[in-house]
């Protein structure tokens, strides 16, 4: 669980760093990323059907961007678009 952590961490930076996201933000975009991970890969590993492990995933991302994008005075959209590439059909 650690290492899917790690790669969804880093892929979600690669991603934001194709869009050129300001160097500062790249961290909170990874962590966005990898968090939205690790929420749809415990939903789904427990049986909650991939509908509901995409939600919460989702919802994850969107309170994380919306707390990073208040801290650091950002748009959300640096963070929510970086951070919802993991979750994209035939990423993982």
């Amino acid at each position: 669980m650690i290492i899917q952590f790690i790669v969804g961490f880093f892929a979600t930076l690669s991603f934001a760093v194709l869009f050129s996201t300001p160097k500062r933000q790249l961290i909170f975009c990874g962590l966005t990323g990898a968090a939205g991970w690790l929420v749809y890969l415990l939903l789904f590993n427990n049986n909650s059907g991939i509908g509901l492990a995409n939600l919460g995933a989702a919802f994850t991302l969107t309170l994380m961007s919306r707390i990073f994008a208040a801290l650091e005075r950002h748009p959300v959209t640096v963070y929510l678009l970086a951070g919802i590439f993991p979750l994209v059909p035939g990423a993982g």
